[in-house]
């Protein structure tokens, strides 16, 4: 088992920056990416003590200091739930079962739920986008839409789970875990470079910093993307 810890537009050992592209950019199946609902901040250094949160803008502010797309379900009354950013259709509440990886592919491929036919595992990315990370472990870490979700692994595509006990990604090849089928377009990477340094997301429509600085420490990471002016932006 191996365990991985990923967030959407996350600094790792090399950085990229990300910023909202222009409007013009058009795509069939774009999307937003909803926040991760962090509202808490920390500080950069052990004991990681929590701290008021910077304001947006500050050369130190942090996830805790953005609010662009909270999360946002509409419950269908059918057994499923919409999200209202990125336009998916989730099962509103698994079946408590556990699944091998193809068991829970055959399952959702034969789940007929909400007058729909057509459902199917959720990619790493899709199911990662309704982990709620405002709620600390353990759990579980998901908006009370979503009933009977337990505190534990859920497989997505590509022999991957996603843990709703704290958020986490773990790499499986077997064992058994849960399932929570989706329906929509499948997310697909698709990118456009700019030519001016950056690259956007067509289907997100964040706009990337095409190279990368070196490594740093988290907050001097926080602090270039901060005051990075590149391509106008």
């Amino acid at each position: 088992m191996r365990k991985i810890f990923l967030r959407f537009a996350m600094i790792t050992v090399f950085l990229l920056c990300e910023s909202v592209a222009p409007s013009i950019l058009k795509y069939a199946h774009s999307f937003k990416i909803p926040d991760t609902d962090q509202r808490r901040c920390f500080q950069a250094l052990y004991p990681y003590d929590e701290i008021t949160c910077p304001a947006s803008g500050n050369p130190l502010a942090q996830d805790g200091s953005y609010i662009t797309y909270p999360l946002s379900y509409t419950d269908n009354g059918n057994g499923t739930v919409s999200d209202n950013n990125t336009g998916l259709t989730w099962q509103r509440k698994d079946d408590s079962k556990t699944r091998t990886w193809a068991d829970a592919s055959t399952y959702c491929a034969n789940l007929k739920l909400g007058n729909h036919d057509d459902w199917r595992l959720p990619s790493m990315d899709e199911l990662m986008s309704i982990v709620d990370y405002a709620i600390p472990a353990p759990g579980p870490t998901i908006h009370s839409f979503f009933k009977n979700t337990k505190a534990s692994e859920y497989w997505t595509t590509a022999y991957r789970s996603v843990n709703f006990n704290d958020g986490a990604v773990y790499y499986y090849s077997r064992g058994q875990h849960y399932v929570r089928c989706v329906r929509g377009t499948q997310w697909q990477q698709e990118f456009l470079d700019m030519g001016n340094g950056t690259v956007t997301d067509l289907r997100t429509r964040l706009r990337w910093q095409q190279g990368e600085p070196g490594s740093m420490t988290w907050d001097k990471a926080l602090s270039y993307c901060e005051g990075l002016s590149l391509a106008h932006l």
